[in-house]
């Protein structure tokens, strides 16, 4: 049994407790442990229209899921590891006449050369690439700023080569332009 919490309750704070019971158990993952949880159900899978045009290259790549339907039977397993705090999802898609499509998200730092990712090409798009080498950087340095956009708080956080935003990543020399 670990000590650790789930890796989880620190994104929630506060209202970690008041979760309701479903989603204790899905966030339920404790870093340095062999924990695994499997949630199963439907999801309706929708594109842009660059990544309808790159599917067929999406489809060799197993980058992303390269095929747009509603209510696709999924089943989503969440692993941790014992020898670190590492979370992987390892999603199974269903689509209807095909054989299971698998998309798994792991850390960066098990990342190896060979690996497929999402990478920026040269025009500022994420497309699928082949990890030729890595290297290890420790950033000593961070800065978070806070502000209002179209009226809600948002925040940056800024490292020397990358900035993040909600459920966006950007290169640096491009942070901040429409």
């Amino acid at each position: 049994m670990s000590d650790y919490p789930p890796i989880f309750q620190s994104i929630f704070g506060a209202a970690w407790d008041q979760l309701p019971a479903v989603f204790l158990k899905h966030y339920a993952n404790r870093p340095f442990c062999s924990d695994v949880v499997v949630i199963e159900g439907t999801m309706a899978v929708e594109m842009s229209w660059l990544t309808r045009l790159c599917a067929p290259l999406l489809r060799l790549s197993g980058a992303l899921v390269p095929i747009e339907e509603c209510d696709i039977p999924v089943t989503v397993t969440f692993r941790s590891e014992a020898d670190s705090a590492a979370f992987c999802f390892d999603r199974e898609f269903r689509f209807p006449d095909c054989k299971p499509y698998h998309f798994r998200s792991a850390p960066i730092a098990s990342i190896r050369p060979g690996d497929s990712v999402l990478a920026f090409d040269g025009f500022g798009a994420l497309v699928p690439r082949r990890v030729t080498k890595t290297f290890r950087n420790v950033t000593q340095e961070s800065l978070e700023l806070s502000f209002v956009a179209d009226g809600a708080p948002e925040t940056l956080t800024a490292t020397p080569t990358l900035t993040v935003t909600p459920g966006r990543f950007e290169q640096m020399h491009q942070a901040g332009r429409a």
